[in-house]
């Protein structure tokens, strides 16, 4: 993946699904400091890095957890999926070593004319 990315002179970079990525059986050596080896070398090659990690793989591989990507990251993203009545989703910035941020939740719905966004005391009206 390195090797691509210093021959494509990529400036942006999508791990999806970091987590099934981290544990893949054949390669063991992916555990430990390795999360931190990946994001440092990505970083000093100037790449800005997107790490997906579902929730339930933090369950059951430990060299994502909370502590470790606080860690190797930047800014840490949550998106929270609720069901009741329909799906919400609340995203929440966690994390961000860059800049001041808003740690305020936020609902943001999908609509015609594109995201709307509000306080979870003000929800939206889907159209």
């Amino acid at each position: 993946m390195l090797e691509r990315v210093r021959s494509g002179r990529s400036a942006r970079l999508v791990i999806d699904g970091a987590g099934g990525f981290m544990a893949t059986p054949a390669y063991p050596d992916r555990g430990g400091p390795f999360p931190a080896a990946l994001t440092n070398a990505l970083r000093s090659l100037g790449v800005t890095t997107l790490m997906i990690v579902e929730e339930s793989d933090l369950g059951s591989y430990r060299a994502l957890d909370t502590p470790t990507l606080s860690a190797v990251a930047d800014t840490v993203l949550q998106l929270q999926v609720r069901t009741t009545e329909r799906i919400r989703r609340f995203p929440a910035l966690r994390k961000s070593r860059v800049s001041h941020c808003d740690l305020r939740v936020r609902e943001v719905v999908l609509t015609p004319s594109g995201l709307s966004v509000a306080t979870e005391e003000d929800p939206p009206v889907v159209r």
